[in-house]
């Protein structure tokens, strides 16, 4: 049986996520810092660092890296996925597997196309244990979506996701900022 796409499991997240939002007060805004800091982000996170490569970066296409380290494509664009961190979801989450533990990874993006980029074709799907995981959605936590935020060139988007794993020990994250041979699909593992 075939599982949802992360772009349909995202479409009826964001709905759910409309929904919800009359029942807070708090809104989901991207916010951008002063041009001196470089920085663009939905989470109240703000920070002018700027990782650097890892040594030994694998080439595009095969690229295997552990969590916490930082990918380079070939245009300077750089991504890190953060090691992963157990939470416990609030009740109003949504895509909790009950009886699975939760993760949660910060993801930085920092654009360095030449050109502004757009989040909307960023994939990310996780494997855990030999399966899918499932993607939590909880406002009250800043655990979101990206939304199809714009990074202008030179700029970070930083934001955090959360998923349910079946093996908290055996993650596998493939990510790409576009689906084009731009961004090849890039393995952060645990």
């Amino acid at each position: 049986m075939k599982t949802p796409s992360l772009r349909a499991t995202l479409a009826v997240a964001g709905l759910l996520l409309t929904a919800l939002a009359g029942c807070s007060t708090k809104a989901d805004t991207v916010s951008t810092a002063p041009a001196s800091t470089d920085v663009a982000t939905t989470t109240s996170r703000a920070t002018t660092d700027t990782p650097t490569t890892a040594a030994g970066t694998p080439t595009p296409g095969n690229a295997q890296l552990a969590f916490g380290q930082t990918y380079t494509w070939p245009d300077g664009t750089t991504m890190t996925i953060s090691n992963p961190e157990e939470f416990t979801p609030s009740e109003q989450a949504v895509g909790v597997e009950a009886g699975w533990p939760t993760e949660k990874f910060t993801v930085t993006w920092i654009n360095h196309a030449g050109k502004s980029v757009s989040s909307s074709y960023l994939s990310i799907d996780v494997l855990s244990g030999g399966r899918p995981g499932s993607i939590i959605i909880s406002s009250n936590e800043n655990i979101s979506t990206w939304e199809g935020t714009d990074i202008p060139d030179g700029k970070r988007l930083e934001f955090v996701v959360a998923y349910s794993v079946a093996d908290p020990q055996d993650i596998a994250m493939t990510v790409s900022p576009d689906s084009g041979d731009a961004y090849p699909e890039v393995v952060f593992v645990r």
